[in-house]
């Protein structure tokens, strides 16, 4: 949300003097660019070769970001011009919505023989041989290996798989989540069907009284001047918030991830009896969170207010 003029925080109260070589004017890294990846011959390059041409087609299954910045499974139901018309499985109709083909919102879906995408929904099987859908959040290693984050679970449990580990399928192939790899099932055609309508009933019942309570609560902020901002949901939500807030922009959200840790390791001594039980020592812990990506905690929560006063 926005403050008003009277509740900002300016630059010069939130920095301290040691802070000042390091204000975010002199990052050097670029926070709009994903890590990059490296190809090999054998894989399908991302996109479409013509780039006037749409990568899409008709009734292609694809990774899509909706308006509430959940990655999701949609259909591409048709196309005009620059533009794809998109049904979200599981919702019903009236969720359809026109997007640009070339929206970062968009993902062609992964299959075998085809580079994965930071936001690609695979299925994975987990450690306990259970088929869960999950989310590629990092590519490391120049494209080798990917870690991946499981739908519902915290962030303990993520995991770095070679990306020609068995461990990995097609989304849908085997778990129950929608997606590409469904129509590959032998013999699932009439059990998708059926699971489908009863799906799509409970779903957007469950959709339907969401967006009533965000709406009373967006008519709410109105009525104090107050307005929702969306920020950026790529595991970094925590540090692009208040980025927008101190510096009016969620740009700086690096910056922001990066002192707060250098913070943490200066008075671990004092941190590391919060650090949660899953991480062996705190300075395990400052690695892990300092990685792109990873979901700020209660421990970032308190850093945080110490270091910018809020």
């Amino acid at each position: 949300m926005e403050e008003s003029e009277s509740q900002s925080i300016s630059l010069n109260q939130c920095e301290s003097n040691e802070d000042k070589e390091n204000q975010p004017g002199q990052d050097q890294s670029d926070p709009n660019q994903p890590p990059p990846l490296q190809s090999s011959t054998n894989l399908e390059p991302l996109g479409a070769k013509d780039p006037t041409k749409c990568p899409f087609s008709l009734r292609e299954h694809i990774d899509c970001k909706d308006t509430e910045d959940k990655w999701l499974n949609a259909e591409i139901i048709a196309i005009s011009g620059k533009k794809v018309h998109v049904h979200y499985s599981g919702f019903s109709d009236r969720w359809n919505e026109w997007i640009q083909w070339d929206s970062p919102r968009l993902l062609k879906q992964w299959r075998p023989g085809r580079l994965f995408q930071i936001n690609n929904r695979i299925d994975v099987i987990d450690t306990q041989n259970k088929w869960l859908e999950a989310f590629v959040i990092e590519i490391k290693e120049e494209g080798k290996v990917i870690r991946v984050h499981y739908k519902g679970f915290t962030a303990k449990w993520e995991e770095d798989l070679p990306i020609d580990s068995d461990r990995i399928a097609q989304i849908g192939y085997h778990s129950k989540a929608y997606g590409s790899g469904r129509k590959l099932r032998p013999g699932n055609l009439a059990t998708e069907n059926e699971e489908n309508t009863q799906d799509s009933e409970e779903l957007t019942k469950q959709r339907n009284a969401r967006k009533e309570k965000e709406d009373q609560f967006r008519d709410d902020l109105d009525a104090v001047g107050l307005r929702i901002i969306s920020i950026g949901a790529d595991g970094n939500c925590m540090f692009r918030a208040l980025s927008h807030q101190v510096y009016g922009t969620e740009d700086h959200f690096k910056y922001i991830r990066r002192r707060t840790m250098d913070y943490c390791q200066k008075e671990k001594l004092y941190f590391k009896d919060f650090v949660p039980d899953e991480y062996n020592s705190v300075d395990e812990y400052i690695e892990h969170h300092r990685m792109n990506g990873v979901w700020g905690d209660n421990l970032e929560l308190q850093i945080l207010s110490e270091l910018y006063s809020c």
